[in-house]
């Protein structure tokens, strides 16, 4: 009954607010109940339409009317957008990876398109976010549009804005990561930009990101990483200053990197310890993590 009619009030209700509390629903359900809640029939079909809808502004509560909007309704439709768009991630996390592609190629168009200079910063923002986050479930068909994806985060990663550029290095990393194969022929260009942001750079999340997505670099294909320039270059930008969760992938980096007696990193490795001290005393690594510790007998 739920699922309906949630689906119900998403399209007709003209309050921002109710349809914003409707598609928060969608998103606790398949948080806390997880695959089941697309078991009834129609429902994956349901939540998915409703997110298009608000996505493609078709709902009523989206209706400008003949009036112009004020800085109000703005704010209230970018937080409409982001309340569906949230829901995607959570969709393929439930959903087999498969049936998951299959809708991201219809996803993925709204993400790009929120991208576009004419869109707010608040909504480029979310929309490379959101690209990002997907990067997961939607590993089946990475391949086919690697190159799409790469030009748009490369062209991102130098944008004025400080949030939507952390978020476009961020997604650069996952795509790497959950790329793999069909990324490694343009690792040479992606350290290229990396290289180029690192100088740049001045926002401490988007440095942080910059190490994190370096770090899946080494983690996915460590040959493809010319260890004698990047490495000295990585650990003088460590310990991590903003962006902890980052952390679990430049530890586990290091760790590999350190167990296949890498000359680059134990040449370096007086910083790497002074790293790790202050990471490890600021409780900034989540110590149960299993890819950084409880590797072997690793010394990391």
């Amino acid at each position: 009954m739920l699922i309906p009619k949630c689906a119900e009030v998403v399209r007709t209700d003209k309050e921002r607010e109710v349809v914003i509390t409707g598609l928060d629903t969608y998103l606790e359900l398949l948080k806390e109940i997880g695959s089941p809640v697309l078991e009834g029939e129609g429902h994956t079909d349901a939540i998915i339409n409703c997110v298009k809808d608000v996505l493609n502004c078709r709902t009523e509560c989206q209706d400008e009317g003949d009036g112009e909007e004020g800085e109000e309704e703005a704010e209230g439709d970018e937080l409409l957008i982001e309340s569906a768009g949230e829901i995607i991630p959570h969709l393929g996390k439930v959903m087999p990876p498969l049936e998951f592609a299959q809708h991201y190629t219809q996803f993925l168009p709204m993400f790009v398109n929120l991208t576009k200079k004419q869109a707010s910063d608040a909504q480029r923002s979310f929309g490379v976010g959101m690209i990002a986050e997907c990067m997961a479930c939607a590993g089946p068909c990475l391949p086919a549009y690697a190159q799409q994806l790469l030009s748009l985060l490369i062209t991102l990663a130098r944008d004025q804005n400080d949030e939507v550029r952390n978020n476009a290095i961020f997604a650069l990393g996952e795509l790497v990561y959950h790329g793999r194969d069909c990324i490694f022929p343009f690792y040479g260009e992606i350290l290229q930009t990396l290289s180029h942001a690192v100088v740049n750079e001045s926002n401490s999340g988007a440095l942080d990101n910059i190490c994190g997505a370096l770090a899946r670099l080494i983690i996915t294909n460590v040959s493809g990483i010319p260890l004698e320039q990047v490495i000295p270059v990585f650990v003088r930008y460590l310990p991590l200053r903003e962006d902890f969760e980052e952390n679990k992938w430049v530890y586990q980096s290091l760790n590999n990197l350190y167990q296949m007696g890498s000359p680059p990193l134990l040449q370096n490795l007086n910083p790497v310890i002074k790293a790790c001290a202050i990471s490890l005393h600021g409780n900034q690594i989540e110590t149960d993590n299993r890819s950084i510790y409880r590797r072997g007998n690793s010394e990391l």
